[in-house]
């Protein structure tokens, strides 16, 4: 009986796909079947396509118009005492800073030697980062101090604006003015010693902004 069944039932589907409409019927199915094929293969390649683009903007965004500029700030300390200013730095979005803190000691005297002078420096960023230098110049010449600030603009996370407008703390301290000592005899407890009461400074600001951000 079953076999009867089966042979009646592939009489008749040979006989519906040998029809007219049988045979439109595997056509419209056959071309449903290419069309979903071609439908998913451009979804694919769209998809594809767009992270590649969205790789590329984000890369090129980054390809920044970089310029330099410098502003100098120059300043007379007592030994012990420290200058403290905030301020911006720049018009632009600022991506890099380096402050280089100058000074010149006093040369030595006929009967006395002038001891050295110690600064330090401390920057805070916008952002709150601080970093610190310190320096002490050769008997009788010059000395400095430099601090290097930057940010990293290849990052994906880099925002340009970071620094917009913020405010910059830049202290300065005279540590130690150095005293001018005898160079011929005793000290005799300091008294022929000779006090330095302080000295000058510049600080020279030289900074990097995107251009027209």
């Amino acid at each position: 009986m079953a076999d009867t069944l089966v042979t009646i039932l592939n009489r008749e589907l040979r006989r519906f796909f040998l029809s007219a409409v049988g045979k439109k019927t595997v056509v419209w199915f056959l071309a449903i079947v290419v069309m979903l094929g071609l439908l998913f293969s451009y979804q694919a390649s769209t998809i594809a396509v767009g992270a590649v683009g969205q790789q590329h903007q984000r890369n090129s965004g980054n390809e920044l118009a970089l310029e330099e500029a410098s502003v100098q700030i120059s300043d007379t300390l007592t030994e012990g005492t420290t200058s403290t200013k905030s301020d911006t730095i720049g018009d632009g979005s600022v991506v890099a800073v380096t402050f280089t803190l100058t000074w010149m000691d006093e040369p030595n005297t006929a009967r006395h030697a002038n001891q050295p002078d110690s600064f330090a420096l401390e920057i805070v960023t916008p952002d709150g980062t601080t970093k610190t230098g310190q320096g002490t110049n050769p008997q009788g010449e010059a000395g400095n101090v430099t601090i290097e600030i930057s940010r990293d603009t290849s990052a994906d996370d880099f925002d340009v604006a970071l620094w917009d407008d913020g405010t910059w703390g830049i202290n300065v301290t005279l540590s130690d003015a150095g005293d001018q000592t005898p160079t011929i005899g005793p000290a005799i407890f300091g008294f022929r010693t000779q006090t330095d009461a302080g000295n000058a400074y510049t600080l020279d600001i030289l900074y990097t902004y995107v251009k027209d951000a």
